[in-house]
């Protein structure tokens, strides 16, 4: 499929084409906690990059400036599937789409300049400074998830209080 003389071997300065050689037991594990991630992370409409990425760089052992790419590009194909299943889809309490159109259009333009700036930045900054980057930024949304699913956890338990308290009011 390459050629030895072929320029994109030149390019990145491998002597030998690559080959797609047989998976591996890290390779299928890898598989497995990334289809799980990106199923949750869409259901849970948060994406799963924040869980894709790191399952490259510890499971499959990437380094940051390949886990980086391929789990945009992993994410690509999750939101493309999200996409797909929900275009025609109606909101089941408003006459509206599941999808909300408008937001799409207020938030792409910010989407694009981010993902302009961070792919700048990718090829500018050093692998240790993007580690460093992706624990900090990876630390911060965990925190903030974690705190918003215990006030979310809390509410739910308040709300289960107060209803078994009025059935008891009602017995």
């Amino acid at each position: 499929f390459f050629g030895e003389d072929d320029d994109f071997l030149r390019y990145i300065g491998d002597p030998t084409p690559p080959t797609l050689g047989k998976l591996t037991g890290r390779d299928v594990v890898a598989f497995m906690i990334t289809s799980i991630g990106v199923v949750l992370g869409s259901s849970g409409g948060i994406g799963g990059g924040g869980i894709v990425v790191p399952v490259y760089i510890i499971v499959l052992g990437l380094s940051p400036r390949f886990a980086i790419p391929l789990g945009s590009v992993t994410m690509l194909g999750g939101s493309l599937a999200g996409l797909i299943l929900n275009m025609r889809r109606r909101h089941p309490l408003a006459d509206r789409p599941v999808i909300d159109w408008d937001l799409i259009l207020v938030m792409e333009p910010l989407v694009l300049v981010g993902a302009l700036f961070g792919a700048i930045l990718h090829r500018v900054v050093s692998e240790k400074i993007l580690t460093v980057l992706l624990v900090l930024l990876l630390s911060v949304v965990a925190h903030t998830t974690l705190a918003k699913a215990k006030r979310m956890y809390d509410a739910e338990r308040r709300y289960i209080e107060h209803l078994k308290a009025a059935r008891w009011d009602y017995l």
